[in-house]
């Protein structure tokens, strides 16, 4: 990874991390290429994520998180193993948070100790958290592999609510009151209160019998 500042576009810094075992042996040629088990159990996405002079790195070629001071590209904290997490979900007030297959953890940014791990109630048997789940205010919202969305307190990780819906959860997305899920073979949306009732309003003023809209 480098750095480059874009008012003069020089090199600020660079940072060199190491890739895991089953990537480094496919970019070598001497494996058998990346297997369907092994590429599964990684870090879903790379992207780096940044607040103020924070910047958090997950690379897919590596199971480790790594977390740097923006300015001088200097480690914040010893690098984290991902061990069973598979996405950074992003950094609010002084925390980021890891999501795994049937948790949420909360670290402190500066120190990269844990603050906080979801209990063990979070999922019920057999249920696995489905996707990318989305910011509230002061809440995280959870897919799940039943349909099922978790709202999550950023506080302490207590389950705020539990919400069914009709329709299958994967990445979701929220955008002007509406929140949206794109599963593995389709995209659904679920209107919020203020975003439903202009829509209600429209479909009955042309239809005062419009089944659809009445039901909402």
């Amino acid at each position: 990874m480098v750095a480059i500042d874009l008012a003069d576009r020089m090199l600020r810094w660079g940072v060199v991390f190491n890739r895991n075992d089953e990537f480094a042996r496919s970019m070598s040629g001497r494996g058998r290429g990346v297997e369907t088990v092994p590429l599964m159990q990684r870090w879903h996405n790379g992207a780096p994520i940044a607040s103020g002079v924070s910047l958090l790195v997950t690379p897919i070629e590596s199971d480790r998180l790594i977390g740097l001071d923006v300015i001088s590209g200097e480690s914040l904290f010893p690098e984290k193993n991902r061990i069973t997490m598979r996405y950074l979900a992003g950094i609010r007030d002084g925390k980021f948070f890891l999501v795994g297959t049937n948790q949420i953890s909360a670290y402190d940014v500066k120190t990269g100790n844990n603050l906080w791990t979801s209990n063990s109630d979070l999922l019920s048997v057999g249920q696995t958290i489905s996707g990318r789940g989305v910011f509230g205010e002061d809440f995280y919202l959870l897919p799940t592999s039943s349909n099922e969305i978790i709202k999550v307190s950023l506080d302490d990780g207590t389950v705020l609510g539990r919400r069914m819906l009709r329709f299958q959860l994967g990445n979701l997305v929220a955008a002007q009151g509406e929140l949206m899920s794109q599963g593995a073979t389709s995209i659904a949306v679920a209107y919020g209160e203020a975003s439903l009732e202009p829509k209600i309003e429209q479909a009955l003023n042309r239809n005062p019998e419009d089944i659809q809209a009445l039901i909402r």
